[in-house]
């Protein structure tokens, strides 16, 4: 998948699109492509799902990168929390800057990581809490090491609070995907290693490692960063880079 700033304009039946830095959103795509081309029983469950970010994916699936896709990721881009602008020649422009929470906070609200269900035991009060990006409870994960990462997820998001002087009853139903925010510092290559292949949560349910979205460069007034994603096909690594040609 190219990244925006290496294409030319995108047009429709009505409007023309230039989209730029579209780094975060191409890395979690290239992720989900890989991994449906690598798991029959994953595509087939997304095959039907209509959200932009999994048009474009089915879309990729099915054709490459057709006139199509590029118009669903024009789509999937062009929502006010990214302030898409209007410009000379009746041409819409698109900065897809984000971080990579957040641009998968946008792009997954309707197939989120969990969800928490809390019921208070006296008074029976319900809250339902959709989780898209998952955090971590860093104080584990640093003394106990990676394989703690299941229970350090449970704990980072679900930790019990007292509702009329009780515990509320937690049930936690997980997605189709977990999406992990955690940061390892610089040490990308070793640290790919240091992450469980496959995690058992709480319900028993089994997840295999797909991807590592990566943060490289700076972000200051030169510069905005730039997202990469390291790929796991089996036992291989991929590194996926949408500024490159190959």
């Amino acid at each position: 998948i190219p990244n925006g700033n290496r294409c030319s304009v995108v047009r429709d039946k009505r409007q023309s699109f230039i989209v730029r830095n579209t780094c975060s959103f191409d890395s979690l795509c290239q992720i989900l492509v890989c991994t449906a081309s690598h798991n029959n029983i994953y595509r087939d469950k997304i095959k039907d799902y209509t959200s932009p970010i999994f048009s474009c994916v089915n879309e990729l699936l099915r054709a490459g990168l057709s006139i199509k896709f590029y118009l669903n990721r024009v789509n999937a881009l062009n929502i006010p929390q990214l302030k898409p602008e209007n410009r000379r020649n009746r041409i819409i422009q698109i900065v897809a800057t984000a971080n990579i929470a957040n641009m998968a906070t946008l792009m997954f609200q309707d197939y989120p990581s969990c969800i928490i269900e809390k019921r208070c035991a006296t008074y029976k009060k319900e809250s339902v809490k959709r989780i898209i990006v998952m955090s971590v409870d860093f104080d584990m994960w640093m003394k106990d090491g990676a394989t703690s990462l299941p229970d350090a997820l449970y704990r980072g998001d679900s930790r019990p609070r007292l509702c009329c002087e009780e515990f509320p009853i937690c049930e936690i139903k997980y997605g189709l995907q977990l999406i992990i925010e955690t940061a390892f510092g610089d040490d990308k290559l070793q640290r790919l290693r240091d992450f469980p292949d496959r995690l058992i949560m709480p319900d028993n349910a089994g997840y295999q490692l797909a991807g590592i979205v990566v943060y490289e460069g700076i972000y200051n007034a030169n510069s905005v960063g730039h997202y990469i994603a390291y790929i796991k096909i089996g036992s291989i690594w991929l590194l996926f880079d949408d500024m490159k040609a190959k």
